[in-house]
């Protein structure tokens, strides 16, 4: 008896190793619980996106999954990124950037590996979200933004951020790999996707969360949040990046027609304007324009 009991334990045991990758980690069933354990991963889905100012970003800890923890940095600001395109010159040499400068950068450069790692660790935890939010237990809002339920939005804003993540990578490295779900050990090495495909992935993505994001943030605190306007705007430069000029033209008038927006005007100084900023003008003759104003 005391062998038949031993093996049974044995079996048990097996079976629990066999559908649990780790003893200290919960199971997708039990982790995706309530609207406060969604909000937590929808902040870190936004985690990665770039700034406006010369600083540096690194990997977040995802709760569940532990390879997403690293000491991984690299300088994530939009225009500094530039550098890394023919737009722009990186003079500061941060994190060897000189070396994409200089044309001498090798494929194991800090710098793009570390986008290109990151992205797409991200649009992978974007993937499990948008498999995983239904699973939550959230009461429904009483009055709901713009008569869309918090949940269905912050839906709509994972994909966005994962077509954007895409967006980003696609720009940085041309036709990519489309990761639309959780990838696994056995699909770790995907293929590259042709352009039109991305393209369309990218944009299709972006048309569909468009659907259920508020033309207005909730609060003023929250206007880093996608809106409508923020999806047509990035398919517009979707769009003008491939030198797609008809439909980047037809997204760019989407989000003229919401008539929340305008070009920046500077209410002291025109040349800080937004127009004056193309012009040779605004650079030469700063001073004069300034007196006049006065």
């Amino acid at each position: 008896m005391t062998a038949v009991a031993a093996a049974a334990l044995s079996l048990l045991s097996c079976e629990k190793f066999l559908t649990r990758d780790a003893e200290n980690q919960t199971t997708e069933e039990a982790w995706w619980y309530n609207k406060s354990i969604l909000s937590t991963v929808v902040s870190q889905c936004y985690a990665p996106m770039p700034g406006g100012t010369l600083t540096g970003s690194s990997s977040v800890t995802y709760a569940r999954d532990a390879s997403q923890t690293g000491s991984e940095y690299y300088y994530n600001c939009k225009v500094e990124n530039e550098g890394l395109s023919d737009n722009g010159v990186t003079v500061a040499n941060y994190i060897g950037n000189s070396a994409l400068t200089y044309g001498t950068a090798l494929s194991t450069h800090t710098h793009p590996t570390t986008i290109w790692t990151m992205r797409y660790k991200t649009i992978r935890r974007c993937s499990r979200y948008l498999e995983n939010w239904h699973r939550a237990v959230v009461f429904p809002d009483t009055t709901p933004w713009e008569g869309i339920q918090t949940v269905d939005r912050w839906e709509a804003e994972i994909r966005a951020l994962r077509a954007y993540y895409h967006l980003e990578l696609f720009m940085n490295f041309g036709p990519i790999p489309i990761v639309d779900h959780t990838v696994t050990v056995a699909e770790q090495h995907l293929k590259r996707n042709t352009q039109e495909e991305v393209v369309k992935f990218i944009a299709d993505e972006f048309e569909l969360a468009s659907r259920n994001l508020p033309v207005n943030p909730q609060t003023s605190e929250e206007r880093w949040r996608w809106t409508k306007g923020a999806c047509y705007a990035y398919l517009s430069y979707l769009y003008m990046f491939v030198g797609d000029w008809a439909n980047a033209k037809y997204w760019a008038e989407q989000v003229i027609g919401l008539g929340k927006y305008d070009i920046y005007v500077s209410p002291t100084n025109p040349a800080e304007s937004y127009s004056e900023q193309f012009l040779q003008e605004a650079y030469t003759n700063n001073t004069k324009r300034s007196e006049e104003h006065t």
